[in-house]
């Protein structure tokens, strides 16, 4: 999905795209510009792909009502992706992303593309570092329980060493 971006000038925005995974809760690609064009939105597509190995092609995608996305999802990934177009809120449409485009109300006013972009980098980062800590420790946590049950499953009966 995209959102648009305040600026110091009036009617002036700029194009926030961003691509969140709904399993990890990570964004996995995100790309800023001046225009909502086809071009942007094959650009935004890449740059997700890149995050996964080459032969990796996801189910479906959810996007908004914008018919510009089902073109780039066919030009980027394959005709086999899935594009799940919501046009309302009552279906639980986009929600996920739709939720993490509320964070734009803390941003500041960008005097130009570059300084927003830096910004925004900057800000993924640590978004996405918060949520991969969260996702690290309850990893951490099942990987201990499950080595504290196979030490209890494989125990050896008493008596027989």
């Amino acid at each position: 999905d995209e959102t648009l971006l305040k600026t110091y000038r009036k009617r002036r925005f700029f194009y926030f795209w961003a691509i969140k995974c709904p399993k990890t809760k990570c964004i996995v690609g995100w790309h800023l510009s001046e225009h909502r064009t086809l071009y942007d939105a094959k650009k935004l597509l890449w740059e997700a792909r890149k995050h996964f190995p080459i032969d990796y092609l996801p189910k479906a995608i959810r996007t908004d009502g914008w018919s510009g996305y089902r073109f780039a999802i066919h030009k980027v990934f394959a005709h086999e992706v899935e594009h799940d177009r919501f046009l309302s809120f009552k279906n639980h449409s986009n929600n996920v992303i739709e939720n993490f485009f509320r964070c734009k109300r803390r941003f500041p006013k960008f005097r130009d593309i570059e300084s927003a972009r830096k910004y925004i980098g900057h800000w993924i980062f640590e978004y996405n570092a918060e949520k991969l800590q969260n996702l690290e420790t309850f990893i951490i946590r099942l990987v201990k329980a499950i080595f504290s049950f196979r030490k209890e499953l494989f125990k050896p009966p008493e008596g027989i060493i």
